[in-house]
């Protein structure tokens, strides 16, 4: 029913099994950041319609698929018409540009703007780059800039603090996508006299061939989880 309202754990029941890893702790994360507004009851409880529902699987969608900040998916949720298949609707949007997000239409920002847009400190986007999760370029003055690409990182590091997880925690994820990027490598080859054709073939194939590491990584780590943490998983 189109006035039905949802308990957030009959909303992490419905989206789990497209999002994985979606918990009553990420739905309250974007509430705070001002991407959904549910209703509270009297005992502060909240309660989500089927808008908000539809609002959410767009946000994780957004943030699964294209990887984007959380300024932008706000900015792309005022804009979307709502047609009861809000989610669908996201994917017939260009993605938003450097500009459309940093003030002034840069295309790119230093790391003091990336810390004020992300909600971080200036130090903790130094370590990132020391680490390896974010890598700036130099701007026309020569100093350290970054894209909206490293805006999204820096976001989902700012919600992996939310555990306890600090950037000094993160050097071996960077070093596990070094790793991989190094097979993919072999896998394909490199080659500088690629035609447009054979280029083209490449590119289809590094996507098939990362999805199914994505895949594989993702369900070894459900099978570990499974067994480390028994108790979680039993019904």
């Amino acid at each position: 029913m189109a006035d039905e309202l949802l308990s957030i754990g009959k909303v992490v029941d419905e989206l789990s099994e497209q999002f994985k890893g979606v918990s009553v702790s990420k739905i309250r994360f974007l509430e705070s950041e001002g991407l959904i507004k549910p209703t509270r009851t009297q005992g502060g409880y909240r309660k989500f319609t089927r808008d908000d529902l539809e609002d959410l699987r767009a946000i994780l969608r957004m943030q699964s698929d294209e990887y984007l900040p959380l300024s932008v998916i706000k900015q792309r949720l005022k804009d979307m018409p709502r047609n009861g298949t809000r989610e669908a609707s996201t994917e017939g949007l260009s993605a938003s540009s450097d500009s459309d997000v940093f003030p002034g239409g840069q295309s790119t920002v230093g790391a003091e703007q990336l810390a004020k847009l992300s909600g971080l400190s200036e130090d903790t986007v130094n370590e990132l780059v020391k680490v390896g999760m974010i890598t700036p370029t130099a701007d026309d003055d020569g100093k350290p800039s970054f894209s909206l690409r490293a805006l999204g990182v820096v976001e989902i590091a700012r919600e992996l603090g939310r555990y306890g997880l600090e950037p000094r925690h993160m050097r071996m994820y960077t070093s596990f996508v070094g790793r991989e990027a190094a097979l993919c490598g072999q896998i394909l080859g490199v080659s500088p006299k690629r035609t447009p054709e054979s280029r083209q073939k490449a590119r289809v194939a590094l996507d098939e061939f990362t999805s199914a590491l994505s895949r594989l990584r993702t369900s070894l780590l459900e099978d570990n989880l499974k067994t480390t943490f028994k108790d979680l998983y039993e019904d």
